[in-house]
């Protein structure tokens, strides 16, 4: 859908991400492959059409993005990289064992992917974009672009234009990687207003199977930016399990858009958990091109004090016989705003689906809100679709018990509060990462 744009811009005004284009664009193209650089410019053109959508848009209906759109950013350089070595990256890490760990500073890489290449399983490659080899271009040109699809997203239109760097993983043919691929996404904060890019790549192929963990975290408070795009190709009865953790400083904006392209007998799951930013929009937009897939998507977010959240899905069953599971809960205290805006759609082919989405909230607070938007978009007759939305305090019954049983108000609201975000948590598969989310949940809310 093409977004609306605000009419509170002056049409002879140069915005701050057109600015970056010129910047980008009057820079030598020679930095980056030119198959990269093709991408951008393409991009450019959609995002020059489009431009950053505002409330009058039905899909940022209930988001304002005022701010982004009459900021004054400036694009992250790579100098960042080394001002935020090794050691501060490491701070920011979160606990996990057993990972292969790749850092990025601003959307740029900042991890020596010749050390990691090393270590890694025969059969799976890592490579940043901007360093992309000739037999690696054709990879560039077959794959970035092709599931964010830039002409009619904006949010995928503005980091194509603007990304500078990336991370491509490519699992080959039957293929097991032997421990999760965990991603750190580090905003430097070192100057006010930045605006960084990242971009992720991956392809599972046949029969192949991996585990990539998305960690959004920042160094300072300071107001940055990022809009993060990330695409992910599983192919024939191969399986990857995609998380995302939002932990972005409280004054950080953020969009990321997860795009999934599935084919037959394939199984992919989507995680996310937001916990920081004080405005930040996850899109998830997956779709069944072969029979048999499954797809899951679990979400969960914690927000407190003026945080918006908004949870943007649009699952697409475009052929027969595919089920999905769809789940998303948000715990909503304090002042905070929360979005779910959740879209099925069954395609005339797609007979046989079988597609589950449900939406619950758990409003903590007079002055907080959430509001949910569950769709389905049918045209098919032979299918089984279901989909719901639910609002609520917690159970004052259940408080009582629990508290008539001689357990703390504080211990019995975190109790009820960690079971309710259980039914999500529970389909993380890594252990560690499972009790790391729930762990936070209870830290964020301090109860």
């Amino acid at each position: 859908m093409k977004n609306v744009m605000s009419t509170e811009s002056d049409a002879t005004t140069v915005s701050w991400y057109e600015k970056g284009i010129q910047i980008l664009e009057s820079a030598s193209s020679a930095s980056i492959p030119s198959v990269l650089h093709e991408r951008r410019i393409e991009a450019q053109a959609a995002l020059q059409r489009l431009g950053l959508p505002s409330t009058q848009a039905e899909d940022w209906k209930y988001t304002d993005i005022r701010d982004v759109r009459t900021g004054n950013y400036s694009l992250a350089s790579h100098s960042a990289v080394s001002q935020v070595d090794e050691d501060v990256r490491d701070l920011r890490t979160l606990p996990l064992d057993a990972c292969y760990r790749i850092d990025t500073v601003d959307g740029f890489v900042a991890t020596h992917l010749e050390d990691l290449q090393a270590r890694l399983p025969d059969g799976v490659e890592v490579f940043s974009l901007s360093h992309a080899g000739e037999e690696q271009q054709a990879f560039v040109e077959q794959y970035v672009g092709s599931a964010a699809t830039i002409s009619e997203d904006s949010v995928a239109a503005l980091n194509t234009a603007l990304m500078q760097d990336g991370i491509v993983v490519r699992v080959s043919k039957s293929v097991c990687l032997d421990a999760p691929l965990y991603v750190q996404h580090i905003s430097s904060g070192l100057n006010e207003h930045v605006a960084s890019f990242p971009r992720v790549v991956v392809l599972v192929e046949e029969g192949a199977q991996a585990s990539i963990i998305e960690h959004f975290t920042a160094v300072t408070a300071s107001a940055a930016f990022s809009t993060s795009v990330t695409e992910l190709f599983v192919e024939k009865n191969a399986n990857l399990s995609h998380y995302q953790v939002g932990e972005d400083a409280l004054e950080n904006i953020r969009f990321s858009r997860i795009s999934c392209h599935q084919h037959r007998d394939s199984t992919c799951k989507m995680h996310s958990a937001t916990f920081g930013g004080k405005l930040v929009r996850n899109e998830v937009h997956p779709s069944l091109l072969g029979e048999n897939g499954t797809t899951c998507m679990y979400g969960l977010s914690v927000l407190t004090g003026n945080q918006h959240v908004d949870n943007h899905t649009v699952l697409d069953h475009a052929v027969p016989h595919c089920e999905s599971d769809e789940r998303y809960k948000g715990i909503y205290d304090d002042q905070s705003q929360g979005v779910f805006c959740g879209t099925i759609i069954v395609r005339p082919d797609a007979q046989k689906t079988n597609a589950i989405q449900n939406n619950a909230a758990i409003v903590l607070s007079e002055k907080a809100s959430i509001n949910a938007k569950p769709q389905l978009k049918i045209w098919a007759d032979d299918v089984k679709c279901t989909h719901g939305a639910t609002v609520g305090a917690l159970d004052a019954q259940q408080l009582f018990y629990l508290r008539s049983r001689g357990v703390s108000e504080r211990d019995a609201r975190n109790m009820l509060l960690r079971a309710f975000a259980g039914d999500v948590t529970q389909e993380i598969e890594y252990e560690a990462l499972r009790t790391l989310i729930e762990e936070r949940v209870v830290e964020k809310l301090s109860l």
